[in-house]
């Protein structure tokens, strides 16, 4: 019954749907039809270009029944900021905050010029959730008929590079640099 529930995403500069809010990952399904909230065990983010926010990722995690949430708001003790870059990947803890608000774009864009913007003016993104011992309600397998359609990477592809940040042993951030 464990998954990986994955999507690509693609925000335009100056679109009003470029934000991408503070939101926790959950079956969101459940969510409508019992009110409760159930997460993946790890959430990811790999960048497939260099524009955009930075994702941000808070230390809260919300209540279980889902109209107690704004329960889970308040101070914080730490936030981690990963920075677009094609190739990077993050992992962290799918009961996190996180999002990709467009306000954090143009403080950033200052700060990437030193590292100018290869990727045109899209965020893009590889998303992928995944799930143990649990199945999203209203999620379809992906179709076998599809599956002859994927190749693998290239052979000659470089390594992405790899942050070192997080938490260690403990859980959390994976990834991050």
């Amino acid at each position: 019954r464990s998954g990986v529930e994955w999507w690509v995403q693609v925000r335009r500069a100056g679109q009003r749907e470029e934000d991408i809010g503070m939101h926790w990952d959950k079956d969101e399904t459940l969510v409508d039809s019992q009110g409760l909230n159930v997460h993946p065990q790890v959430s990811t983010v790999t960048y497939l270009s260099d524009y955009g926010a930075p994702t941000i990722i808070v230390d809260k995690t919300p209540q279980v029944q889902y109209d107690e949430t704004a329960d889970s708001y308040g101070p914080v003790e730490e936030v981690w900021l990963s920075l677009p870059i094609p190739g990077k990947h993050i992992s962290f803890d799918g009961r996190l905050l996180h999002g990709a608000p467009s306000a954090l774009a143009a403080h950033i864009r200052r700060i990437a010029d030193l590292h100018p913007s290869k990727g045109g003016i899209c965020r893009v993104t590889f998303l992928a959730n995944m799930w143990l011992n649990y199945h999203p309600v209203g999620i379809d397998p992906f179709p076998d008929s599809y599956l002859s359609r994927l190749a693998p990477p290239p052979q000659d592809h470089p390594p992405a590079r790899s942050g070192t940040g997080g938490r260690g042993a403990g859980g959390g951030i994976g990834a991050i640099g």
